[in-house]
């Protein structure tokens, strides 16, 4: 009897331990995927960039300088059309060339560049939100008489907001004069899979250039020669930076800004700080055996 009643409750004990641990299983599983699902998306991830979006209500985000700065100018600096814009010149006529901004978010430079000429823009981002806000103000810009009528071009503006990969557009092969990145590669230097990323993304631009085309990009750093000059495999790419023969990029400085000092010891005295771009112009070539 004894013997009966003691593997009864041994039975009972081991059920419930079993319950038990399959509780704590089942509540580590939830408490993983909420915690999974809370997670906040990386910096390169489209998450990042649609909730940023969301919260700057489609205020306009340029993360280096403008195209052109009044304040830039009345102080003596270069803006970066000051740079850019001899290159493009040559290339013809602003008015009929064809530009594609990559990754542009929500920032004016498609909306100053009207305003040199660029009547045909097409702008891509990752992020639906930026792209819905931007087209939104571009909407509203239209219906300005006073804007459109005083543009260069007798041509009507084309400019296009699409939610789209930079590294794979669905555009068609050769259908751009110029292509302008501002901050993408930036962007995805340092994400998990960011070899590939940028390779692909790179791989596009020459894709999508027509021969003797331009591709800028603006960028933080000043060592972005060997990445943009070779593929990973050391393979060179169909372009070569301008002016010829150059080894390094335009450095852009904005003058020096003066910030008061917070600190009690230089209250009376003020640092300078200067903020400078840097600005990359590669010309398309033919890669052998290509027909262009």
């Amino acid at each position: 009897m004894w013997t009966m009643w003691r593997s009864q409750s041994c039975t009972v004990a081991l059920a419930n331990l079993i319950r038990s641990l399959l509780i704590v299983d089942i509540a580590c599983g939830l408490l993983s995927s909420a915690q999974e699902s809370s997670k906040k998306p990386a910096f390169q991830e489209k998450g990042f960039w649609d909730n940023l979006y969301r919260k700057t209500n489609a205020s306009e985000n340029d993360w280096f300088q403008q195209w052109r700065d009044p304040s830039i100018s009345r102080k003596g600096g270069q803006n970066l059309a000051d740079v850019i814009m001899p290159y493009f010149t040559a290339l013809g006529s602003s008015c009929s060339l064809r530009l594609l901004h990559i990754g542009c978010g929500t920032s004016s430079m498609p909306f100053q560049m009207l305003s040199d000429g660029f009547m045909n823009q097409v702008c891509i981002d990752v992020s639906e939100v930026a792209m819905s806000d931007i087209a939104i103000k571009f909407a509203r810009l239209e219906n300005h008489s006073d804007y459109t009528n005083n543009l260069p071009c007798s041509n009507t503006p084309s400019v296009q907001f699409l939610a789209r990969d930079a590294a794979d557009t669905g555009f068609e092969s050769s259908t751009f004069d110029i292509i302008i990145d501002k901050g993408t590669l930036d962007a995805q230097i340092g994400g998990p899979n960011s070899t590939a990323e940028v390779a692909d993304t790179l791989e596009e631009a020459v894709r999508l250039l027509r021969f003797n085309g331009l591709y800028v990009q603006i960028s933080h750093s000043a060592e972005r020669v060997a990445m943009l000059d070779k593929g990973s495999d050391g393979t060179p790419r169909p372009w070569h930076i301008e002016p010829a023969g150059a080894t390094e990029p335009f450095a852009v400085a904005a003058p020096i800004a003066y910030v008061k000092s917070s600190t009690a010891t230089a209250s009376a005295t003020e640092r300078r700080k200067k903020d400078t771009t840097y600005v990359y112009i590669y010309r398309r070539r033919k890669a052998p055996g290509e027909e262009l």
